[in-house]
């Protein structure tokens, strides 16, 4: 497992992106998740696997906000770190440098997908 940059996985045109959907401090293997590239909590991204032509799969570690010891339930927030913030967006920076016609995903969770659309059409212009 590499450590890789943010223009490595620019190169792609189409990004797909998912959290694991753990808490924060959730000791994970991180060449078990799958993806091509995995965006860890400390913003470290690693490469699993070789991204096959214009696609690449990106993990983010974590995603869930928990508070321990809450008196009354209520359902978790989205969260990511500051470090794995300012990893995507340089990813969706040097993805606008090479093209204004990327296609964007995050799946099921909102927050990141209009995160993630939202930076790439202002740094598109």
């Amino acid at each position: 497992m590499n450590q890789v940059s943010a223009s490595k996985i620019a190169k792609a045109k189409n990004l797909y992106f998912k959290t694991t959907n753990t808490a924060r401090g959730t000791k994970l293997n991180l060449s078990s998740l799958g993806g091509n590239y995995v965006i860890d909590i400390d913003g470290a991204v690693y490469e699993i696997s070789e991204a096959n032509g214009e696609s690449a799969a990106i993990t983010v570690v974590g995603g869930i906000d928990t508070f321990v010891n809450e008196k009354q339930y209520r359902p978790y927030l989205d969260y990511l770190t500051q470090r794995q913030k300012v990893v995507i967006y340089s990813i969706l920076k040097e993805l606008a440098q090479n093209t204004i016609k990327a296609e964007l995903s995050a799946g099921d969770n909102t927050m990141l997908d209009n995160l993630i659309k939202s930076v790439y059409r202002n740094y598109c212009g």
